[in-house]
């Protein structure tokens, strides 16, 4: 028997099979949202005339070899993976941290100028830092943490099983983190206005970094002819460290950094083609599920009854305005995408549990 199916009857089996995955894959997104971050940075510098060393995994003989190394830059890219001491560590630095009231640490502020391009601007504003001592020996090492776009925190540099710390205990350093401006406690302006915006940009906080290297010789190592400067960052701030090494080399010995985005690039669509791979690798189902209910999302944009329905299942405090600004639907849309992004690129390693049981969630 022949069976006639009309286009109409295709194109509602077609609509109520995508309205389902559609459903589904909202459920999911309302439950990983707060996942995801996504850092922007401006910035190319040229090729590095330093030496640098690369690494996709790394143990702690390795970083012994470098720490004892003179005047030598690295950037270390670390993969965390089950094998790795780091990664096994990370769920008891999680519990060290909620135990410990890091009484060793202090808060400090330094003034710092709101523009440092411009000598005929003179307002200021203070920046926030910690310092940790405890395992300080004159030795005229000094370790600098490179906040990135949030606020600081005690853990980062007190907690001692950080490989940070641990380090700083082994050979002595004095550990330092510094706060990027217009984050946490650091703000240059009361407000944050449109205008306000143009001072936050990386080579302000490059100018900060320096600086504040440059107040805490004066501060803390008067006794010291040069003192030794490493600094620490991931991410952003691991781009910023990077970046700081290559321009200040009379300040720093090494820039020790993990995942740092060193050369920014437009439009950079291999990092989505990468996700890609991972899920079709993990699952395939799961990644044309994702694929289709994207898709989808990305149709109802296209229409005003579409639009206010997104704007319904994700309860967002403003509905799309009429006619819909694009960089309106860009920002809606390039949230759900890194969040997917987010979830894919930290999962594992003792932080998120991980594709599979992503995966599971969506194909269930």
């Amino acid at each position: 028997m022949q069976l006639k199916i009309s286009t109409d009857q295709i194109l509602a089996t077609r609509e109520m099979i995508l309205n389902e995955i559609t459903k589904k894959i909202f459920s999911l997104l309302l439950l990983l949202l707060s996942y995801n971050n996504t850092n922007i940075s401006g910035m190319i510098i040229r090729k590095s005339s330093l030496p640098i060393i690369k690494y996709d995994r790394f143990y702690q003989k390795e970083i012994d070899n470098i720490l004892m190394s003179q005047n030598y830059s690295i950037v270390l890219n670390k993969l965390m993976n089950k094998n790795s001491t780091i990664a096994t560590n990370i769920l008891q630095m999680q519990s060290e941290a909620l135990k410990n009231t890091y009484q060793e640490i202090k808060t400090d502020w330094i003034t710092q100028r709101i523009d440092n391009f411009n000598p005929n601007d003179k307002r200021e504003f203070e920046q926030r830092y910690m310092s940790n001592l405890e395992f300080y020996n004159n030795s005229g090492l000094a370790f600098l943490k490179i906040g990135g776009e949030k606020e600081i925190s005690k853990s980062r540099i007190g907690n001692t099983m950080n490989p940070f710390q641990i380090w700083a205990k082994k050979y002595g350093a004095a550990c330092f983190y510094l706060e990027h401006r217009f984050f946490g406690a650091s703000q240059p302006f009361e407000d944050h206005s449109m205008e306000s915006y143009k001072y936050l940009t990386v080579n302000q906080a490059l100018a900060d970094i320096k600086n504040f290297i440059v107040q805490m010789n004066e501060m803390f190592f008067l006794d010291i002819e040069k003192p030794r400067w490493i600094l620490f960052g991931g991410s952003y701030g691991g781009a910023l460290a990077a970046w700081f090494r290559e321009m200040n080399e009379e300040l720093t010995i090494a820039a020790i950094v993990s995942s740092a985005v060193v050369q920014a690039e437009v439009d950079y669509y291999d990092y989505t083609k990468n996700l890609e791979y991972v899920l079709k690798e993990e699952n395939a189902p799961c990644a044309e599920t994702i694929r289709l209910s994207i898709k989808a999302l990305i149709e109802k944009t296209y229409t005003v009854d579409g639009r206010a329905e997104l704007g319904k299942v994700f309860n967002m405090c403003e509905p799309f305005t009429e006619p819909p600004i694009a960089k309106d639907i860009q920002f809606f849309l390039a949230n759900i995408l890194y969040t997917f992004g987010g979830y894919i690129q930290y999962a594992g390693g003792c932080r998120l549990p991980d594709v599979s049981y992503f995966c599971d969630l969506i194909t269930d």
